[in-house]
Formats: structure tokens, C-alpha cells, sequence
């Protein structure tokens, strides 16, 4: 983004950029609201003391900037208007109230499409040479209040002028999905989670959603399930973890969201060394800078002088051609010349003016070379908090293990009254059908292997080592994938394998990634990998290469290994290993 150098030195800071249509209002009608709000005429009366103090000269009139003027008033109050067929531009210049050396800009453009009206407005403020103190409100121009409220309804975009989004644990998985996710929004999201200390937001939403009004949006996470539920929906959307948002935090959520987009977000720890007062004012001019760059387009606070340039080419071009084809008015075209000569002397000084918006670029570049390094710091940061959250959901594991064992207890007490009760030829159909619906409840690995075995006892043969690998793989994160493999290997695998088909055949039972015939060369070459892999059955050392498998990460809550041995002449199957992958264990 490049910004106009202020004519008195000093470094030049816009902190403020809004861009939004009207539907039914043209430009001409928009720029004579705004002569209105500078003149202090209208429905602006009452600011016409405060204008006159500020420097408007009261000889000043509206047709004089409607139809594009240059004008110099008392203590630097400068006003520059210029208009051309379904366009207005405006810069305004003027003293801040408080502190005389600072210097405030509005720059506005206001352009007529179709049946509406594009306005574009930027505010800037410059001061000395040293750095500009911090903003500790933001002086919102009345006239963009006014112009969105009076036209709410015919605004576009609509949400530009909304209050904060408060979200629950309820609604929050259908805002992602239909707002956040929106084709159709156009305006940036600012996301704040709440801090853990006191379950609310380090900084106060309404006065953030004021200060971003017509720049961003505000959402609020109502507590730390609405937090999971957010970063829950996302994921099932594609996105990482990284997209969530907690403990505090602060995230700024651009339109036309993809999976790749990298979010920049403000961490708690930034935040707790301020004191609740100072917090606004650090958060809101931060997001502020960010959305002005991505939105404000180049060279905008320059508009006016940009356009001067281009009329002056125009007009030397004209009086060029005039003079090619020997036009006999040499005593206009020399007045046109004395003109135009003024006009390269204001050329002259925006070619100045633009040598120092260079120079102010490679500031601004040296400034986002420091955030790509804190943005690479912050990604550190996100990495040791997602191992973090692995630690939590595994307390959450365990704690949800302990109603599960519970159930298992009581279905392993009924399956064997069941055993003691009848014989195997009075589990009726019905009951098979039943147990086996059983198994795709969810439940711990354990509790699958223990409904498998004693459902398909004249199938399977569990070992002892196979029940004690299960029964350590409580942190397993998908346990039913576990039992729909187990119920395909008792059933599809082994009534394949009866009816005398081979296990090339027979393997169809399972999906294409979950069924291994044998190891790898490294493993089958591995003495300890191998013996890994031996298991004690019928009083013999069995190796059980074949397996299958769920997984392939370093870790017991995503990796998940089933080893097994064919006994042809029993028609069993034998299973030695139902737990993390044996490497490892």
C-alpha cells in the first residue's frame, strides 16, 4: 500500500479504510452530503462553529466544491475537490483539535455504477518527524455513520455495520459454515476467544466492534466448548487445527477462506503485560494496519494529486495537437501554456512527493519482514500448544474410558451368563444380528476384541498377548474402525477363506489400505522386528506377518495394528497382537 508523504515531514499513518456501495444514490448526491459534513451546512449545521474555528473561511460555498476547486483556509485547513462524469474526489486537510502538530486527511472517492454509488474513504493523521503517538480512540468520520445508517438496508456489503456476533456452543458450527465459510461474504472477521482466567475476551467487544465499524466484523467465542466447537467445524471443512482460536487469543478471518490462507492472530501473553485500558488501543490499531493493507488500493491517498497528473498530460496533449494542426489561437494557446507550466511546477512537486512514498515503502518492507518473523515465532508457538490439546484429549480419553469399562464389565458378565446358560446352537439369528450391531457402538478397542471373541468364538482364538495390546489402547482416537475390522476378518475373511477361496481373494473383505499379506524386506531382515512378530499358539511359535492396520503415525492414539495367523486344518483364525503398531509399542 503507498501513502502520500505529509507536505510538512513527518511519518504519514492511515488509520482508517472503508469501502461500501449504495444502491439508489449516485455520486453527485453523495458528494453533495459530503460538502455538507466538510462545510458544516445541511444537516451538518451544528459543526459549522467547530469548521469555522478549524480554519473554513466563511466566503467558502458548495458550488465552488461541487464543481472541483482548490481551496486554502486558516491554520492549514486545505480542501481539494475535483469532479468528472460519474466520479468525486475529495481531500481534506486539517489540524487535530487537541494537538496542533499533528495533521489529519481525509481522502474520499465516490464513483457511479450503474444505479449505485462506490464510496471509498480513507482517514490518515501525520505528525513530526518522530513516531506518532498511540491512538487511544478512533475519530470515525460522523459522515460514514450517518451515510450507513440512513441507507442501512441498500448498503453493500450488508454485514459492513453490524454489532458483535456472540456465539454458543449451538450456533456456532452453523456460523462457520454459512458465514464464515460464506461464498458471499465480502468483509473480514475478527474472532476473540476467551481467556481462561475469566471466561471473557482480554479486550471489550462492543468498543473493538466500534473502532473496526465498516473495516471487520466482530465475532465472540461464548466459552471453551464454543472454542472447540469452532475449530471442530473447520476441520471437518478441511482446515487444520491451527485455524482454531482460544485461550484468549485474537484472529483476523479474511473472505474467500481456503485451507492454504495464513491467519494472523494476536496470543494472550501480548496482551496480559497491558492493563485492560491499553489493550484497546494496542488490539484495534494492530488489525486496523492489517485490514488497511489488504483492502486500501495503491496510491489512494494520492488520488487527487494522481488525477491532477493525468488531466495536466491531457491537457498538454490537447494543446499539442492544437498546435500540429496550426490552430490561429497562438494568444489562448499561450495562456493555456502559462497554465500548464503551473501545472508541471505541481507535477514537479507530486514527483517529490512520490520519491518519498519510495522511501516510505522500504520502511513498510523492512516492517513486513519483522512480521514474517514473528509470524514464523508464532507458529513455534502454535506447535507446543497443539501438543498441548494432544495432552488434553487424552485426559478426555481416559476419563471417557472409565464409563466405557463399565459398560464392558456388565456385557462381559451378560456374554457369560449367555455361555453358561446355552449351548452354541441356541444363539439364534436374531441374537447374531443383535451382537453384531453391538459392535459398531463405540466403545474402546478392548471392548470390541471382547464382543469379537465371544461373539465368533468357533472363528477366532484370541491370544493372551492379544488381549493385553488391547487392553493398552485406550488413547486409540477411531476404536470403531477396530471393530468393523474385526467383525470383516470373523465374517467376509473367514468365510472366504472356508469356502476354499485363496487369500488373494479373500483379502477383498477389507479396504484397500487395511490389509497387509506380510511385512516389509526391513522388517522380515530385523531379528527383533521378527520376534516381535512370534506369538505362542497350540504350543507352537507362530510368525504372524499378516496383519491389519489403521494408521500410520508415531503414536498410539493414530496407529493401530492387528496381527493374525491362518489355521487351515482348525479353521481358526488366531490372533496374536490387537493394539499399536508393534514397532512402536
Amino acid at each position: 500500500m503507498n501513502n502520500d508523504q505529509p507536505q510538512q515531514g513527518g511519518r504519514m499513518e492511515v488509520v482508517y479504510f472503508s469501502r461500501f456501495t449504495i444502491e439508489g444514490l449516485n455520486a453527485k448526491s453523495a458528494a453533495d452530503k459530503y460538502i455538507d459534513w466538510v462545510l458544516g451546512f445541511g444537516d451538518y449545521r451544528r459543526m459549522r462553529a467547530g469548521r469555522l474555528d478549524a480554519g473554513v473561511l466563511r466566503d467558502w460555498i458548495k458550488p465552488q466544491l461541487i464543481a472541483g476547486v482548490t481551496l486554502t483556509g486558516r491554520l492549514d485547513y486545505e480542501i481539494k475537490t475535483r469532479t468528472k462524469e460519474n466520479l468525486f474526489l475529495l481531500h481534506l486537510k486539517h489540524r487535530d483539535s487537541a494537538a496542533d502538530n499533528i495533521l489529519w486527511r481525509n481522502v474520499v472517492r465516490l464513483q457511479t455504477i450503474d444505479d449505485s454509488v462506490q464510496i471509498e474513504h480513507a482517514l490518515s493523521r501525520s505528525g513530526g518527524r518522530s513516531s506518532l503517538p498511540l491512538l487511544k480512540s478512533l475519530p470515525r468520520p460522523r459522515i460514514l455513520k450517518d451515510l450507513l445508517e440512513s441507507y442501512g438496508p441498500k448498503t453493500l456489503p450488508l454485514d459492513i455495520d453490524r454489532d458483535a456476533t456472540n456465539l454458543s456452543p449451538f450456533d456456532v458450527r452453523d456460523f462457520v459454515k454459512y458465514q464464515l465459510l460464506g461464498e458471499k461474504r465480502e468483509i473480514p472477521l475478527v474472532v476473540l476467544s476467551p481467556f481462561p482466567g475469566n471466561n471473557t475476551p482480554l479486550v471489550n467487544p462492543k468498543k473493538l466492534t466500534e473502532w473496526l465499524r465498516g473495516m471487520a466484523g466482530v465475532v465472540v467465542l461464548k466459552d471453551s466448548s464454543t472454542e472447540q466447537g469452532w475449530t471442530g467445524a473447520l476441520t471437518q471443512k478441511g482446515f487444520d487445527r491451527r485455524f482454531g482460536c482460544y485461550g484468549g487469543a485474537i484472529r483476523v478471518f479474511p473472505p474467500r477462506l481456503t485451507p492454504g490462507t495464513l491467519l494472523p492472530y494476536i496470543l494472550p501473553e501480548q496482551l496480559l503485560e497491558h492493563t485492560e485500558s491499553e489493550r484497546l488501543p494496542i488490539v484495534a490499531s494492530q488489525i486496523s494496519q492489517r485490514l488497511i493493507r489488504k483492502a486500501m488500493p495503491d496510491m489512494f491517498m494520492s488520488v487527487v494529486d494522481k488525477h491532477d497528473r493525468t488531466e495536466s498530460v491531457r491537457h498538454a496533449q490537447a494543446i499539442l495537437e492544437m498546435r500540429q494542426r496550426g490552430s490561429a489561437a497562438i494568444g489562448s494557446i499561450q495562456d493555456q501554456l502559462h497554465s500548464e507550466q503551473a501545472r508541471a511546477s505541481e507535477v514537479e512537486s507530486a514527483l517529490k512527493v512520490l520519491i518519498s512514498e519510495r522511501e516510505n515503502q522500504d520502511t513498510e518492507l523492512k516492517g513486513l519482514q519483522s512480521e514474517i518473523k514473528d509470524l514464523k515465532d508464532q507458529i513455534e508457538y502454535r506447535e507446543l500448544e497443539h501438543l498441548e490439546a494432544v495432552s488434553e484429549i487424552e485426559i478426555k480419553i481416559k476419563h471417557d474410558n472409565e464409563a466405557h469399562t463399565a459398560a464392558l464389565d456388565g456385557m462381559q458378565a451378560a456374554f457369560s451368563k449367555l455361555k453358561a446358560s446355552k449351548s452354541e446352537q441356541c444363539i439364534t439369528p436374531e441374537l447374531r444380528i443383535a451382537l453384531e450391531a453391538t459392535i459398531k457402538t463405540r466403545a474402546r478397542p478392548v471392548h470390541y476384541l471382547t464382543i469379537a471373541a465371544e461373539l465368533y468364538h468357533d472363528r477366532l482364538a484370541v491370544l493372551p498377548s492379544a488381549w493385553k495390546s488391547a487392553k493398552h489402547s485406550d488413547a486409540f482416537e477411531t476404536p470403531e474402525k477396530v471393530g468393523e475390522l474385526l467383525q470383516a476378518l470373523a465374517v467376509d475373511y473367514h468365510n472366504a477363506l472356508t469356502s476354499g477361496r485363496g487369500d488373494d481373494t479373500a483379502r477383498q473383505a477389507f479396504g484397500r489400505d487395511d490389509f497387509a499379506a506380510t511385512e516389509s524386506e526391513s522388517v522380515m531382515k530385523n531379528k527383533a522386528a521378527v520376534k516381535r512378530r512370534t506369538f505362542r499358539y497350540n504350543e507352537n511359535d507362530i510368525k504372524m506377518f499378516q496383519h491389519l492396520k489403521i494408521g500410520v503415525k508415531d503414536s498410539p492414539a493414530r496407529s493401530f495394528r492387528i496381527h493374525f495367523h491362518w489355521d487351515a486344518e482348525a479353521k481358526i483364525i488366531a490372533i496374536g497382537h490387537c493394539g499399536p503398531h508393534l514397532d512402536f509399542s
